[in-house]
């Protein structure tokens, strides 16, 4: 029977080239990166909801995932020597630093947390070099506000984190 064999490597371009006269692309598992086809839509779930499905879930984990980093390199404004997906890093080693929290309140804290002590940064750095002593109070100012809001905040998440059942000693207090 070996007069039988196929030749594999005729076999492998004669599929790419139907694959590619039908306007579909063949995955390349050889290739990294390269991603197996959609899955077929749910038993009774007609093509267009299945991918309008498929869409919305790819959004909402775009935005997940990539939204407040965005802000972030934004909000900073440190033009390009920061971009989305520095920020993006950044925030991951943070919430991996922190215990890789799983609760999506819980890492909202810690990402807002992760952006307001850089912008204590800025609001220090900015007050340094202005001309004026008002401006210098009033970015002071700000810095200070912000870094009780920061305290505030990580008191608020070590409240968050603490079990249930164990009472807290701690009360938040309100400044005068």
């Amino acid at each position: 029977m070996i007069g039988h064999k196929k030749d594999r490597s005729t076999d492998t371009k004669s599929s790419r080239a139907k694959a590619s006269s039908a306007g579909g692309k063949e995955p390349r598992p050889d290739r990294p990166g390269s991603q197996p086809p959609p899955d077929p839509p749910p038993q009774g779930t007609d093509q267009a909801r299945h991918e309008a499905a498929q869409r919305a879930a790819h959004q909402a984990e775009a935005l997940r995932k990539l939204a407040y980093p965005t802000y972030m390199a934004s909000a900073l404004a440190l033009g390009q020597q920061i971009e989305p997906a520095g920020c993006r890093c950044y925030l991951e080693q943070l919430l991996k630093d922190s215990g890789n929290p799983q609760d999506p309140v819980e890492r909202m804290f810690v990402e807002q947390l992760g952006l307001c002590h850089f912008r204590l940064g800025q609001l220090h750095a900015f007050a340094g070099p202005t001309k004026g002593i008002e401006a210098t109070k009033i970015l002071n100012g700000a810095a200070a506000r912000l870094m009780g809001e920061f305290r505030r905040s990580a008191l608020a998440l070590a409240e968050y984190r603490r079990p249930k059942n164990q009472s807290s000693k701690l009360r938040l207090v309100k400044a005068l």
